[in-house]
């Protein structure tokens, strides 16, 4: 299969490959500082602004197929079962590289390793993300991962320091979003809800269907650059 063997990538890799699709081609330099500010964290002292290292050339056909397949995954695909009916389009890939061969009893002596890549909104681009389990043998495992990530950023579920998951609504609800289980998150008056990302300081882009490229450095304004991150 494709990217087994001897081919070999990090974390990192996968993610700013991700990115790279999802931004038509353009790759930006990945990096790990987004911004400084002053203790109170109002005041920017300092904002990283991303550099783009190339453009892949890719074709507006070639790119179509791929992010439209990537965007199949997702809702008829292998990774259906977790972001088939998710309120936020996905565009990704499943992969499950075997680390060993058979024996004479045809048992494997170690399970397989387990990667997600993922990009969202898919006609809209905002995140990147990779996921990687080393012998994470099979299953959504690593799609759910992914899922908890994606539903923090966009405000879905938060959660309290004792890994309790709640709804928008500040319900409890179980690992699936079901739910409410009867408690519920304090709100501004009695502790702060456990956000990961702020949506408010996020910038609309224009809408692109598959195989259309984004407008030159497109995500290299307002406060966040998160295609360029890992």
């Amino acid at each position: 299969a494709i990217g087994q063997a001897d081919n070999m990538f990090t974390p990192i890799q996968l993610a700013t490959m991700c990115a790279t699709i999802a931004n038509g081609g353009v790759r930006l330099q990945t990096h790990f500082l987004d911004k400084i500010t002053d203790y109170t964290g109002e005041t920017v002292i300092e904002e990283y602004q991303p550099a783009e290292l190339y453009d892949a050339g890719i074709s507006s056909d070639v790119l179509g197929v791929v992010q439209t397949g990537m965007q199949m995954v997702a809702t008829q695909g292998t990774a259906a079962d977790v972001f088939a009916n998710y309120p936020v389009s996905i565009a990704c890939k499943t992969g499950t590289a075997e680390t060993s061969t058979p024996d004479e009893n045809g048992n494997k002596p170690t399970e397989p390793n387990l990667s997600f890549i993922c990009y969202a909104p898919a006609d809209d681009p905002q995140i990147a993300i990779a996921v990687m389990m080393e012998y994470g043998n099979s299953g959504d495992y690593a799609r759910n991962v992914a899922k908890d990530i994606l539903d923090q950023y966009f405000g879905y579920y938060t959660w309290d320091e004792d890994g309790n998951k709640f709804d928008q609504n500040g319900n409890q609800v179980d690992d699936r979003g079901a739910g409410p289980a009867g408690r519920r998150l304090p709100g501004p008056a009695g502790g702060q809800r456990c956000l990961l990302w702020d949506r408010a300081r996020l910038h609309p882009r224009a809408h692109h269907g598959p195989g259309q490229r984004h407008p030159r450095h497109p995500l290299h304004r307002g406060e966040r650059q998160p295609f360029s991150q890992p």
